[in-house]
C-alpha cells in the first residue's frame, strides 16, 4: 500500500512492514539477534523522467506515544540500535541519533528500491533504557538531484564523478593523465603525461 507521495517518489509500506514501528517492553539485544529481528519493509518507486535524491529519517511518532498515555517514557536515542538495507546490500547499522537521518541516496528514473528496516534496544542499555518505550514513523525527503548532488553523494562514497548513472572513479581524466581526453577513438593516439605518474 501506498503510504504517501513525494512529488515523483512514491513510498510503499509492504504487508511484511505494516505495523507500527516501536519497542515495547524491549530487552537488550545482541547485534547479530537484532539483525535477525522480523523487519519493517518499504519501497521507493521512482515515477520521475530524471534522477532523485531520498534522504529517510526515523522521526519519532508522536501520535502513538500520545495513546500510550503520560506514563510513556520514551528510551535515550542512544540506545536504539538499527539496521537498513536496500535490495539486500547493508547500508546502515547504527545507533539512532536525534536527527533520526537513516540514509541518503539516489534513485534512477522507472527504478524501485525495496528496504528493510531493523530496530532493536542496544546490548549496553542500562536502567534508564528498561520500561520505556519508542514509537517511530518514516519520512523520506525527496529533490531532483541535479550533478552537484549527485558528485557529492557519489564523492561522499569514496568516488569520483557520476558517470552514466554511476559512481566511478575516472583517475585518468580527472586528474589530466591523458592528453586530449576522447573516448570516441577508443583510446588510440592517447599520450600519456608520465610526469603525472610520479
Amino acid at each position: 500500500k501506498i503510504i504517501y507521495q513525494v512529488g515523483d517518489l512514491e513510498v510503499k509500506l509492504d504487508e511484511s512492514g505494516s505495523k507500527d514501528i516501536s519497542l515495547v517492553n524491549a530487552t537488550p539485544q545482541e547485534e547479530s539477534d537484532g539483525l535477525s529481528n522480523e523487519p519493517y519493509s518499504f519501497s521507493l518507486v521512482n515515477n520521475a523522467t530524471t534522477d532523485l535524491k531520498y534522504t529517510i529519517y526515523l522521526e519519532d511518532d508522536s501520535d502513538a506515544k500520545n495513546k500510550c498515555g503520560t506514563d510513556c517514557e520514551l528510551i535515550p536515542y542512544k540506545y536504539i540500535r538499527y539496521s537498513l538495507t536496500a535490495d539486500d546490500e547493508n547500508l546502515e547499522v547504527k545507533d539512532l541519533s536525534s536527527t533520526a537521518e537513516l540514509y541518503q541516496g539516489i534513485i534512477g528514473s522507472d527504478v524501485t528500491k525495496k528496504f528493510q528496516l531493523r530496530v532493536w534496544l542496544a546490548i549496553d542499555a542500562d536502567n534508564t533504557a528498561m520500561n520505556k518505550y519508542y514509537f517511530g514513523k518514516l519520512k523520506v525527503v525527496v529533490e531532483h538531484s541535479g550533478n552537484s548532488n549527485l558528485n557529492k553523494l557519489c564523492q561522499k562514497a569514496g568516488g569520483d564523478l557520476v558517470v552514466d548513472g554511476e559512481c566511478r572513479k575516472y583517475y585518468v581524466k580527472v586528474n589530466n593523465l591523458i592528453k586530449n581526453p576522447s573516448f570516441s577513438n577508443n583510446g588510440e593516439n592517447w599520450t600519456i603525461h608520465y610526469s603525472k605518474l610520479i
